[in-house]
């Protein structure tokens, strides 16, 4: 009897010790959380194995198979309403436009079925999803993980079902239908995470939700933390439908192609005749991507591409270094617009990350070089009539003297103060740097016979690239800001199919200087380096044949045709000409 008793005891202790241990795992990975700028909370979950599937379900979850994931963070609730509104706010002054014109289902369902802004976003399509997706993640300073045709997934087009996942950029993404499951299990094989009986303290379901949505996180969470992953609202995944290999599995991805894409964890109205069958962490839903369902929503997933942790709960991911990995047009380019500043007249200025370009060497020769680039800050736009004129103006009374004013023909042509300014040479160009950054206490970059260049002073200036003044880009930064990463003819591709979303050129420009930022970005927030206006760069060369000094222009203006190369097409124009074609824009060095 003793040694049973022993036996029971030491059973007991060994129980113990296994539990705390799972617990303490439980607590290790669940302790580390990321709360993005949208203030969604997001839990990190562990590597491990899971059977996946089952038998016993609608028929779709068979055959049970093993498989193995990779540790990866999941949002702890699905996405509210609020939550999405942050994210879409901003994405519709930052490239994404087309997105308002397949997002507003609202009208029709939303407020049928959300009491409140913290309910489920609900009526949307994956589409719409994968958008919004994209653009938290630049909102956030993260590498988008959807591309289409060469290009960061912002609107939509055809072929969206030819729309690949960058699986190890850092952005926000669906979760693929393993990664839902495994975090629905939290480590149970139970019939439901919670166990083997129903239990309406965990889930909203047609048995006790008045057939609508609930505000998240008001019943209680499984074993990893998560709340409403069954019921409330069903889920996006990114899978296309299909029945599984029976086979073990690493880190699966889903089919390349199909019909529907899975949706997982049923909904507060699912009236099958077996109801709570729907609830279980293997109940799959085959839906069409295009359409937007009342009861479906979506919960965000992301990796760390670098495999460095976040510590603590509410931690912001403005201080999440990205990953040093490179990504070319085809597997995104790196986005880094977020990370620059905004300067006293409203110019927002990119921080562009070290690299290298190749570009032509002249305009006759076609010869290729590899320039190697610094950090540096370049504007994301061309600077208005608007911001120039307040300068100007200043500049005046601060002793600046300029040959023109921004005013002659190319009035003609502009559409409004928001139009890139032009009619200004290449030597006032520089001087107005001057006078913006005297006005910042920047150090001016342009001097000339060793005092700061603002009146008629002979001779061509010349440009402390070192200082933090503003000034224009050099040829090389030009150009490295303008592919934004990409190695196709065009920075949006191959082919000018879809320039018409780039840029204003002669098909679409009406012959008018546009206002800018009206067409979509390029993959690192950079508007209208291809159309609208040419720009002034910093290089210049002296023609001895003709005996005059030109500079250097890029980009291609609104009346002509963009030919092949025509993003990155420069002209030769002599430093003291004036035209109603040409602009510029600004940079900085980073200090």
């Amino acid at each position: 009897m003793r040694l049973k008793g022993y036996s029971l005891q030491a059973s007991l202790i060994i129980l113990f010790v296994f539990t705390s241990i799972l617990n303490a795992k439980i607590q290790e990975f669940t302790g580390k959380k990321y709360t993005n700028s949208a203030g969604m909370v997001f839990h990190k979950l562990p590597e491990g194995s899971f059977m996946m599937g089952s038998e016993n379900t609608n028929g779709h979850g068979s055959p049970i198979h093993k498989v193995s994931l990779s540790s990866f963070y999941i949002a702890r609730t699905e996405t509210t309403y609020a939550q999405w509104q942050k994210v879409y706010d901003w994405a519709m002054t930052n490239g994404y436009a087309s997105f308002a014109q397949y997002a507003g289902y609202e009208d029709n369902f939303e407020f049928a079925y959300n009491q409140s802004k913290n309910c489920p976003v609900m009526v949307r399509s994956f589409y719409d999803i994968i958008q919004w997706c994209n653009a938290a993640s630049e909102k956030d300073g993260k590498t988008p993980c959807y591309s289409l045709n060469g290009h960061v997934y912002r609107y939509r087009e055809t072929n969206e079902e030819n729309i690949n996942c960058i699986w190890d950029a850092n952005g926000y993404r669906l979760p693929s239908e393993a990664e839902w499951e495994y975090a629905c299990r939290a480590g149970a094989t139970n019939m439901y995470y919670w166990g083997n009986e129903m239990d309406e303290s965990y889930t909203w379901w047609y048995g006790n939700s008045g057939d609508q949505a609930h505000p998240v996180a008001s019943k209680k969470p499984n074993a990893w933390g998560l709340f409403d992953i069954s019921g409330n609202a069903s889920e996006w995944c990114w899978d296309w439908y299909k029945e599984y290999d029976k086979n073990p599995v690493t880190n699966p991805r889903g089919p390349k192609y199909g019909i529907y894409r899975v949706q997982r964890g049923s909904y507060f109205g699912n009236t099958e005749i077996h109801p709570t069958n729907c609830l279980r962490p293997d109940y799959r839903d085959p839906r069409s991507p295009n359409e937007p369902y009342y009861g479906v929503g979506f919960r965000p997933a992301f990796i760390l591409t670098d495999n460095r942790q976040i510590e603590g709960d509410g931690q912001s991911n403005r201080n999440m270094k990205q990953s040093n990995k490179k990504y070319d047009n085809a597997n995104h380019a790196r986005i880094v617009g977020v990370h620059g500043f905004t300067n006293s007249i409203g110019g927002i200025f990119c921080r562009i990350p070290e690299g290298t370009v190749n570009m032509y060497e002249g305009l006759s020769d076609r010869k290729v070089k590899t320039v190697r680039v610094s950090n540096y800050y370049l504007a994301d736009t061309e600077l208005t009539y608007a911001h120039w004129k307040i300068v100007y103006n200043k500049a005046l009374r601060m002793g600046y003297v300029f040959s023109s004013t921004g005013e002659e023909t190319g009035a003609r042509y502009r559409i409004s103060d928001d139009s890139p300014v032009t009619d200004i040479t290449w030597f006032d160009a520089v001087k107005w740097c001057n006078a913006l950054s005297e006005l910042e206490k920047k150090s001016p970059c342009y001097m000339n016979k060793g005092e700061i260049y603002k009146g008629n002073t002979q001779g061509i200036p010349t440009c402390r690239i070192e200082l933090n003044g503003y000034r224009l880009p050099t040829e090389a930064e030009w150009e490295y800001a303008s592919r934004a990463g990409s190695r196709t003819q065009y920075f949006w591709g191959k082919s000018m199919a879809g320039g018409d979303l780039y840029a204003w050129y002669e098909k679409n420009s009406d012959n008018k200087i546009h206002p800018v930022a009206q067409k979509l970005p390029n993959a690192w927030m950079i508007y209208d380096t291809v159309g609208n206006v040419m720009e002034w760069c910093n290089d210049w060369e002296y023609a001895e044949q003709f005996g005059v000094h030109y500079v250097i222009s890029r980009g291609i203006f609104f009346c002509d045709q963009i030919q092949a190369d025509g993003d990155y097409i420069h002209a030769m124009t002599p430093l003291g000409e004036a035209t109603w074609f040409t602009g510029l824009r600004l940079a900085a060095t980073v200090k």
